[in-house]
This record gives structure tokens, sequence and C-alpha cells, in this order.
């Protein structure tokens, strides 16, 4: 599959950046990310206008030619993990950066599960144990829920990516605090429509 350097000039995703945003006209927050590259990310950080509560990362290429992510839904009495893949090769010219790289930030239609590995599980499982064990230990507060998102690299090094839910329950009084699990996702501005501009890719005969 086509390595770093067979990128299309200019196209490779060197970043990303995401951030909610309110949908007109129902108002409903929705999560949106954009796949950078080193071009706009230098225009994000010295001239563009940030938004609010948003989150800049580096982005980790992917173990495979197509992006993707594990999510890891753990409970004290529970660990659930789901790997998807995007459908798309990470470095296909065809298709919108937004369209071969998003996993769980966006539609599912842009992705499929995938088979994740025992061992990969277990790793896994241990990470969570350990982040569990640290905000008990720092923040004398204990997890009751959390899903978490992580990423394999090349070399098969494990990434945390983001949270989106971390239910926090105070072990004296017992309460816990509600998160919303449901998000929405909203197409980058910069990128919506791009893909549907250019040739899509003909079905052979």
């Amino acid at each position: 599959f086509p390595d770093r350097g067979q990128a299309r000039a200019g196209d490779e995703i060197v970043a990303q950046y995401m951030y909610n945003t309110a949908a007109a006209p129902e108002g409903v927050e929705t999560l949106c990310v954009e796949f950078l590259t080193a071009s706009e990310l230098d225009t994000f950080l010295t001239k563009r206008e940030k938004k609010g509560p948003a989150m800049l990362q580096r982005f980790v290429p992917p173990k495979g030619p197509h992006n993707e992510l594990v999510q890891v839904i753990w409970s004290p009495h529970v660990v659930q993990c789901e790997r998807r893949r995007n459908n798309h090769k990470i470095y296909d010219p065809r298709w919108s950066r937004f369209e071969r790289a998003v996993t769980y930030e966006g539609p599912i239609v842009h992705s499929q599960q995938a088979f994740c590995a025992p061992s990969l599980e277990r790793s896994l499982r241990d990470i969570c144990t350990h982040i569990v064990e640290h905000v008990s230990d720092t923040e004398r507060k204990a997890i009751s829920r959390m899903v978490l998102y992580f990423k394999l690299d090349p070399v098969d090094g494990i990434w945390l990516q983001w949270s989106n839910c971390l239910r926090l329950q105070d072990k004296i009084t017992h309460t816990s605090v509600p998160l919303n699990l449901v998000q929405q996702y909203s197409p980058p501005q910069t990128e919506n429509g791009w893909a549907t501009r250019r040739s899509k890719p003909k079905a052979k005969s």
C-alpha cells in the first residue's frame, strides 16, 4: 500500500483538530473534526480564528493502509473493545481527507467494524486499569465509566487519542456525574462537498 512518501504532494495529514459546533437551526451541539496538512496547520497556528472548546493533536499514521481507531468502553465489571476501519486507503487522493481518515469522529457510513485481536484487548484493559488507578491516587475520585479511543501506529505503539465520556463517582457520597453518550457529527466546512466535485472511482467492468 502507499507509504507516506507516496502521498500526494502537500496532502499528507499531519494533525487533527476536533471541536464542538452548534448546528442551525436546531442549535444542537455537534462534533466536527478536520484533518490538516502541514500548510493548513501553519495557517491554523498563525492566522486562523480558534473555536471554543477544542483539541488539536498530532495525527498518528495508522498501522495499515486504512485509518483505524479502537473504542474501549470501560466499567468496573465490563470492558468492551471495538475496532473501526475507514473504508478508503489513507493516501487515496480520490477522496477527501475527511472521507479517508474519519472513523468514530464521524458518520459510520465512512467506516466499518474490524477485528480486534485478543492481545490488543488485553493491552487496552491494562492501560484502562492504570488510568483508573492514577485518577484514584491523584484526584481521590473513582471512575465508574469511561469511553476511550486508541490508535495503533506502524510499530504497534498504542496511542490514547481522546475520551468522550468520563463518569466520576465520589467514594464518600457515591454520587455520579451524568454525561451524554449520544454524539452527533458534522463534516468540516473546509472539505464539505470537496470529494463530490471530483471524479469518483469507477467500478471495473
